[in-house]
């Protein structure tokens, strides 16, 4: 038996054949992990999820938009039976100065990293519950850390950091259940 035979892990952003994302996507399903990419139509979450294999799903799902992420979601534990892992990757990143960031720019990125992030969570944690217990995983960055630098500037670094404390949050409004 492999490490995550019958898990079910929904993984945003993991569409991106050189990210994070994929890379777990792969992993997990070596593990025998089933698997749902969930991430933007003109990256092939069909497609990618397919080359895992077929008993894995991609599903096209813009996580600022939380009616997207209810409508990947429940069919995905549906056609699994549940879900026990969230691995919170969806990204975006500008390295736009300060002064130049326009407000389409910044609400972009906020509402990719963070609030995106968030709607998941919304999403899969009543599924987590049913099963009485799971794992959410939510991918930051250093720049949350350090205030941008490598990747990003100020507000990707800002949606960085709102990852952390998220986290912090729900694990300790969550580890009662």
């Amino acid at each position: 038996m492999t490490l995550l035979a019958g898990r079910t892990a929904v993984i945003t952003g993991g569409a991106s054949l050189t990210g994070i994302g994929h890379a777990t996507a792969r992993i997990f399903a070596q593990h025998g992990a089933r698997v749902a990419i969930l991430d933007l139509s003109e990256m092939n979450p069909e497609s990618v999820a397919a080359d895992l294999g077929s008993e894995h799903l991609g599903l096209v799902c813009d996580v600022r938009d939380k009616g997207a992420c209810c409508d990947c979601v429940d069919p995905i534990a549906e056609t699994f039976g549940s879900i026990k892992v969230l691995i919170g990757n969806a990204g975006v990143v500008h390295g736009t100065p300060v002064l130049d960031i326009s407000q389409e720019e910044y609400d972009e990125v906020l509402d990719v990293n963070l609030r995106g992030n968030f709607h998941m969570a919304q999403v899969v944690i009543p599924h987590i519950r049913k099963i009485k217990g799971g794992s959410i995983v939510l991918v930051s960055s250093i720049a949350g850390q350090i205030g941008g630098g490598v990747f990003g500037r100020s507000h990707y670094a800002s949606a960085k950091s709102g990852i952390f404390g998220l986290a912090k949050a729900l694990a300790r409004e969550l580890a009662p259940d």
